[in-house]
C-alpha cells in the first residue's frame, strides 16, 4: 500500500468535514443571482474533494499486476458495454494485435469504464454519421505498448486548443469529470499501472487518447482478428465488471 490506513482514516474524516463545511455554505448562499458566482465555486471545490477522496483510495488500494492478452481484456470490455453501446447508438471497434499487458485487471477496467462513459457524454446526437469508439494498439518499443482509444464526438472547442483533461492543473469542470471520477484520478490509475496518458493530435471532430502501458507483441497468443473471448474469461471479467461498477457507485 502506498499509505497506511490511519493516514487514509484522517484524509477520509477530514473529507467528511470539509464536504458539510461546503453544505452549510450553499445553503447560506440561497438561489440568489448575486451569489451565482460564489455558488458555483463551492461546485468547483466539490469536484477537487471528490477526486482527493478517490486518490486516497486509489493510494490504500494494493495492485496485482500480471500479464493478460490485451485483445481478451478489450473484448471483455466490449461484451460487458453491450447494453451501453446499444442504448447510447455507439459503434465499438477493437483493432488488437496479439499484444500482452503488464497490469492490474481491476485498475485496467476502472481506466477504460470511465473513458467510454466520458466519451459516451459526448456523442454527437445529430451527426448523421455513425457514433463510434476504436480501440487499437501496436507495439511503442520493446517495453511498452501503445493503446490508442479513439471517438467521433462532439466536444468543447477547449479540448481542441492545447488542454489536457488528464492534466490535475486543468480543472475546467466539463473536462474534470469522467464519470463521477475526476480526470486527474483516471491519470493516477495509468500512472499505479507504471503507463501514461495524453490526447494527441486530431484533425477530425472527437478526440485521441494515447495510453502507453508495460506490455510486447506475443506472436505465440492463439488469437485471430475477431475471435469472441472465451467463456471462461468472460465469466471472470463480467464479475470484474461487477465489482468496478460497484466501487464506481
Amino acid at each position: 500500500m502506498i499509505i497506511d490506513t490511519v493516514q487514509q482514516r484522517l484524509i477520509r474524516e477530514g473529507l467528511m468535514k470539509a464536504r458539510q463545511t461546503l453544505l452549510n455554505l450553499r445553503y447560506k448562499l440561497g438561489e440568489h443571482r448575486k451569489n451565482a458566482t460564489l455558488r458555483e465555486a463551492t461546485f468547483e471545490i466539490e469536484d477537487i474533494l471528490e477526486n482527493i477522496g478517490n486518490l486516497n483510495v486509489i493510494a490504500a488500494t494494493p495492485l496485482e499486476t500480471k500479464q493478460f492478452s490485451l485483445r481478451d481484456l478489450v473484448l471483455s470490455i466490449g461484451q460487458m458495454y453491450k447494453p451501453y453501446f446499444r442504448k447510447h447508438h455507439i459503434e465499438f471497434r477493437p483493432q488488437i494485435e496479439n499484444i500482452l499487458v503488464q497490469v492490474d485487471k481491476m485498475t485496467f477496467f476502472h481506466i477504460f469504464f470511465n473513458l467510454i462513459h466520458y466519451m459516451g457524454d459526448f456523442v454527437d446526437k445529430k451527426s448523421r454519421t455513425t457514433s463510434f469508439i476504436s480501440v487499437e494498439a501496436k507495439p511503442y518499443n520493446e517495453e511498452l505498448v501503445a493503446i490508442y482509444i479513439e471517438d467521433n464526438g462532439r466536444y468543447p472547442v477547449d479540448v481542441h486548443q492545447g488542454k489536457q483533461p488528464f492534466d490535475t492543473s486543468y480543472n475546467k469542470r466539463v473536462l474534470d469529470t469522467i464519470a463521477g471520477v475526476g480526470s486527474g484520478v483516471v491519470k493516477e490509475w495509468v500512472i499505479a499501472i507504471k503507463g501514461s496518458i495524453q490526447l494527441v493530435d486530431k484533425l477530425s471532430q472527437g478526440i485521441k487518447c494515447c495510453l502507453l502501458l508495460p506490455g510486447k507483441k506475443n506472436d505465440f497468443l492463439r488469437e485471430q482478428a475477431g475471435a469472441q473471448v472465451p467463456n471462461e474469461k468472460k465469466d471472470e471479467s463480467d464479475q470484474s465488471s461487477v465489482e468496478v461498477k460497484n466501487h464506481l457507485r
